[in-house]
């Protein structure tokens, strides 16, 4: 009975340094911080278990938001303003905010298909931790040059899929808004290592449109 004893305190132990380390590499500001470790330390005190994959999941709504927005907003920011030609405004501030809240945190395991080529693209990615090639898997009219068969290496703060976040702040289609058509990928993403990840379903664009 010892050993089990020491051993749940050793995992225990083990789960909060891997959460504490996740919020040292998250950057997020002090209060959040604070908030979380209370948190956390409370649900092991009542020998619950937690990890980093279902953190955020077990978080108060409103800290759900909080950890959202301050790890996803500026990358969605820079995205908007530098890819899809959006200016930088209040009303396109709440909006980033509104898809904030609507991120989904996943995980994958190493060498594992996240999207295949030639899928519908309803969920657009933005990646965190970890990195994962998007490739394409087929000619597709590109030619068959060495160039255009190169896989292209996305880390923390790239996303994939962004195609759609452009339809949906540019529509030229009422297709977007019923999803009687989304586009298909393009390429397809495999996680190269473990990848954490936000996603953000085209359902959940049309919520706030």
């Amino acid at each position: 009975r010892r050993i089990t004893s020491k051993s749940k305190a050793e995992a225990a132990n083990r789960k909060e340094e891997n959460i504490k380390l996740w919020i040292e590499n998250k950057k997020l500001q002090t209060e959040t911080s604070s908030e979380i470790i209370k948190i956390m330390q409370k649900k092991f005190h009542e020998e619950e278990d937690i990890y980093v994959e279902i953190l955020i999941s077990e978080l108060p709504s409103q800290l759900q938001s909080d950890v959202k927005n301050q790890i996803c907003f500026d990358p969605l920011k820079r995205l908007m303003i530098k890819k899809m030609n959006c200016l930088d405004n209040p009303e396109h501030e709440k909006l980033l905010h509104d898809i904030c809240n609507s991120l989904k945190p996943v995980y994958y395991n190493e060498q594992c298909y996240i999207v295949r080529e030639g899928e519908p693209m309803d969920t657009v990615f933005l990646i965190t931790d970890g990195s994962a090639w998007a490739f394409p898997s087929s000619n597709n009219g590109e030619g068959t040059g060495t160039a255009s068969r190169c896989a292209e290496r996305l880390e923390a703060g790239d996303f994939f899929g962004e195609e759609l976040l452009k339809l949906f702040w540019e529509p030229s289609s009422t297709n977007m808004f019923n999803l009687s058509k989304v586009p298909i990928y393009p390429k397809s993403l495999k996680t190269h290592t473990k990848v954490e990840a936000f996603a953000l379903m085209a359902n959940d664009l049309l919520k706030r449109n």
